[in-house]
């Protein structure tokens, strides 16, 4: 099965899609926001979105456009970072589903890429639940371990850390799903990162091993996360 993407639908499609009142659509929640010197500024987004299209195929729900603004206070400050305050993307996101609910949607995943969203995913999720929406929201994060069965991971990166944020794993993502990318060498991020015993978080903006990245690994990600996610779908929407 292919992805289906409702920007790609023409008209009777689309209605056609959401008739019946069984449609389950994913909302990827991205970023725009510094990721250190070896990650690009659609890092979140890349992945939430690459994740998405491949459950897509899997189980047929529809992939909504990515959100690619996030709430970023931690990185509002790097060039570049554009910053959505909380009540702002709290009001885009209940206006998304309200379309969603006016159409008859059975379902919404919102798929948490940039984890500086979760708190407000999971506050419209409530807001969903409190009013009565016949339309159910369920919000996962991706590399959220605790959650999702992600053990292969270990595996992928040859038992090195693949967590952070502009780590090995999501930087890995976003070479494989922007593979026009033109990624630094691994020279330049000697030069430009510090050791890894020394990469303060919150001194540096980042963390995590992104010389460990690669598209090739970025792919086996995407195979692994998207299994995991597809599961958490079933346990909670039903279907397939």
């Amino acid at each position: 099965m292919s992805a289906i993407f409702l920007e790609q639908l023409f008209g009777d499609q689309a209605k056609a899609h959401f008739e019946g009142g069984r449609a389950v659509a994913i909302l990827p929640l991205g970023s725009t926001e510094y990721h250190g010197p070896g990650g690009p500024y659609g890092t979140d987004t890349y992945v939430a979105a690459a994740v998405a299209q491949r459950v897509s195929a899997e189980t047929g729900a529809l992939v909504l456009p990515a959100l690619g603004y996030g709430h970023s206070p931690d990185h509002r400050d790097y060039a570049g970072t554009l910053h959505l305050r909380r009540d702002t993307l709290t009001a885009i996101l209940i206006d998304i589903l309200e379309s969603l609910r006016r159409h008859g949607a059975s379902g919404l995943l919102l798929l948490v890429g940039h984890w500086g969203n979760y708190d407000v995913a999971m506050k419209v999720r409530q807001i969903s639940i409190e009013s009565g929406s016949r339309t159910r929201v369920e919000v996962v994060r991706v590399f959220d371990d605790l959650e999702l069965d992600l053990a292969e991971l270990d595996e992928v990166f040859g038992g090195k850390d693949w967590r952070g944020h502009g780590g090995a794993g999501e930087v890995s993502v976003a070479l494989y799903a922007e593979q026009k990318l033109r990624a630094p060498s691994r020279e330049h991020l000697a030069r430009a990162m510090p050791a890894p015993e020394s990469r303060d978080y919150g001194a540096i903006g980042w963390q995590g091993l992104p010389e460990e990245a690669s598209a090739a690994r970025g792919e086996r990600v995407v195979d692994v996360m998207a299994r995991a996610v597809v599961k958490y779908m079933r346990d909670r929407f039903g279907g397939r």
